[in-house]
């Protein structure tokens, strides 16, 4: 189980009422974020109390990523 399935487990277990299936990005209905987000993030959509929320989680890496490299990123990639 990914970390954005546990938080959807989470807030479905809170309010099952109010909080939709999640839905892994590329296949959710969201507008396409940019190639330097979807880059670093993996993204997911949830209905929370009728409104589509963007969720991201920084994947596990074997290297931290420091800000100076976040930085560089987000300039190379436009």
């Amino acid at each position: 189980m990914s970390d954005l399935d546990a938080v959807a487990r989470y807030l479905q277990e809170l309010r099952p009422v109010v909080v939709g299936e999640l839905e892994h990005w590329p296949s959710s209905t969201a507008r396409t974020p940019s190639h330097f987000i979807a880059s670093l993030f993996d993204l997911a959509e949830i209905d929370l109390l009728g409104h589509r929320v963007l969720l991201g989680n920084v994947p596990t890496e074997a290297e931290p990523m420091t800000p100076s490299r976040l930085i560089g990123q987000g300039h190379s990639t436009g």
